[in-house]
Protein backbone atom coordinates (compact mmCIF):
# COMPACT_ATOMS: atom_id res chain seq x y z
CA UNK A 1 0.00 0.00 0.00
CA UNK A 2 3.00 2.31 0.78
CA UNK A 3 4.60 1.43 -2.42
CA UNK A 4 1.28 2.78 -4.46
CA UNK A 5 1.19 6.26 -2.32
CA UNK A 6 4.71 6.78 -3.11
CA UNK A 7 4.17 5.75 -7.10
CA UNK A 8 0.97 8.43 -6.92
CA UNK A 9 3.16 11.42 -5.10
CA UNK A 10 5.98 10.77 -7.42
CA UNK A 11 3.95 10.31 -10.83
CA UNK A 12 0.97 13.10 -10.03
CA UNK A 13 1.44 15.45 -12.47
CA UNK A 14 1.34 11.93 -15.34
CA UNK A 15 -1.38 10.92 -13.43
CA UNK A 16 -3.43 14.15 -13.92
CA UNK A 17 -2.38 14.48 -17.35
CA UNK A 18 -3.56 10.94 -18.37
CA UNK A 19 -7.41 11.65 -17.01
CA UNK A 20 -7.45 15.24 -18.09
CA UNK A 21 -6.57 13.24 -21.69
CA UNK A 22 -9.09 10.48 -21.09
CA UNK A 23 -11.38 13.14 -20.49
CA UNK A 24 -10.90 14.81 -23.43
CA UNK A 25 -10.79 12.05 -25.51
CA UNK A 26 -14.43 10.46 -24.11
CA UNK A 27 -15.96 14.27 -24.18
CA UNK A 28 -16.34 14.02 -28.23
CA UNK A 29 -17.35 10.42 -27.86
CA UNK A 30 -19.95 11.18 -25.24
CA UNK A 31 -21.36 13.20 -28.03
CA UNK A 32 -22.15 10.12 -30.32
CA UNK A 33 -23.46 7.69 -27.57
CA UNK A 34 -27.38 7.87 -28.35
CA UNK A 35 -29.57 7.91 -25.36
CA UNK A 36 -32.77 5.94 -25.80
CA UNK A 37 -34.49 7.92 -23.08
CA UNK A 38 -35.53 7.11 -19.17
CA UNK A 39 -35.23 4.17 -17.04
CA UNK A 40 -38.33 3.07 -18.34
CA UNK A 41 -37.07 1.68 -21.72
CA UNK A 42 -34.59 -0.85 -20.35
CA UNK A 43 -37.12 -2.35 -17.63
CA UNK A 44 -39.03 -5.52 -18.89
CA UNK A 45 -42.75 -4.95 -19.66
CA UNK A 46 -43.60 -7.74 -16.88
CA UNK A 47 -41.66 -6.35 -13.90
CA UNK A 48 -43.71 -5.76 -10.66
CA UNK A 49 -42.07 -2.11 -10.54
CA UNK A 50 -44.10 -1.47 -14.52
CA UNK A 51 -47.19 -3.44 -12.89
CA UNK A 52 -47.38 -1.43 -9.74
CA UNK A 53 -46.93 2.08 -11.42
CA UNK A 54 -49.84 0.78 -13.92
CA UNK A 55 -51.75 0.32 -11.30
CA UNK A 56 -51.04 3.27 -9.10
CA UNK A 57 -51.75 5.65 -12.30
CA UNK A 58 -54.74 3.81 -12.78
CA UNK A 59 -56.19 4.58 -9.62
CA UNK A 60 -54.91 8.08 -9.13
CA UNK A 61 -54.96 9.42 -12.48
CA UNK A 62 -52.15 11.39 -12.37
CA UNK A 63 -48.67 12.29 -10.62
CA UNK A 64 -49.09 12.21 -6.97
CA UNK A 65 -47.35 16.09 -6.32
CA UNK A 66 -45.94 16.60 -3.39
CA UNK A 67 -44.03 19.52 -1.14
CA UNK A 68 -42.13 19.69 2.09
CA UNK A 69 -42.26 22.59 4.01
CA UNK A 70 -40.21 23.28 6.81
CA UNK A 71 -40.06 26.27 9.18
CA UNK A 72 -37.06 26.91 12.00
CA UNK A 73 -37.55 28.29 15.61
CA UNK A 74 -41.34 28.14 15.94
CA UNK A 75 -43.49 25.96 19.33
CA UNK A 76 -45.39 23.18 18.82
CA UNK A 77 -48.29 25.54 18.97
CA UNK A 78 -46.79 27.81 16.26
CA UNK A 79 -46.40 24.38 14.23
CA UNK A 80 -49.96 23.88 14.69
CA UNK A 81 -50.98 27.05 13.06
CA UNK A 82 -48.93 27.19 10.38
CA UNK A 83 -50.51 23.46 9.44
CA UNK A 84 -53.94 24.90 10.12
CA UNK A 85 -53.41 27.99 7.56
CA UNK A 86 -51.49 25.43 5.02
CA UNK A 87 -54.50 23.19 5.31
CA UNK A 88 -56.78 26.20 4.43
CA UNK A 89 -54.85 27.10 1.58
CA UNK A 90 -56.23 26.76 -1.85
CA UNK A 91 -55.22 23.50 -3.79
CA UNK A 92 -54.20 21.73 -0.31
CA UNK A 93 -55.79 18.46 -0.13
CA UNK A 94 -53.72 17.25 2.74
CA UNK A 95 -50.96 18.20 5.45
CA UNK A 96 -49.26 15.73 7.31
CA UNK A 97 -47.43 16.78 10.38
CA UNK A 98 -45.91 14.79 13.91
CA UNK A 99 -49.06 15.43 15.43
CA UNK A 100 -51.24 12.66 12.60
CA UNK A 101 -48.64 10.27 14.00
CA UNK A 102 -48.72 10.91 17.50
CA UNK A 103 -50.33 12.66 20.63
CA UNK A 104 -48.41 15.85 21.31
CA UNK A 105 -51.75 17.81 23.35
Amino acid sequence: MECLARFTVKYRILIILFFLAAAMGCLPLSMLAEGKGGFDTYRPKDAETVKAEAVMDGEFGRGIPNARVMVRNVSVAGALDYKSRLQNAEGVEEVFWLDNVVNIQ
